[in-house]
């Protein structure tokens, strides 16, 4: 249980800054008026990955 919590943080880690890393260059690229993307779902995926991650990894080192 304690490899799976890793697991998704480690991949709730990926998909947040990812998104991050989206809305960053997008940003860098409109420079000004233009257009740039914030990609939220993402983010919010990763946080919740994380966060179920923590739970995992707290629930299982309380079993043990």
């Amino acid at each position: 249980m304690e490899t799976r919590g890793r697991r998704s943080i480690e991949f709730g880690a990926a998909w947040f800054i990812g998104g991050l890393l989206v809305a960053v260059v997008t940003f860098g690229q409109a420079r000004g008026d233009g257009v740039y993307f914030v990609v939220w779902v993402p983010m919010f995926y990763g946080v919740h990955r994380i966060v179920s991650g923590f739970q995992l990894v707290r629930k299982s080192r309380e079993l043990s």
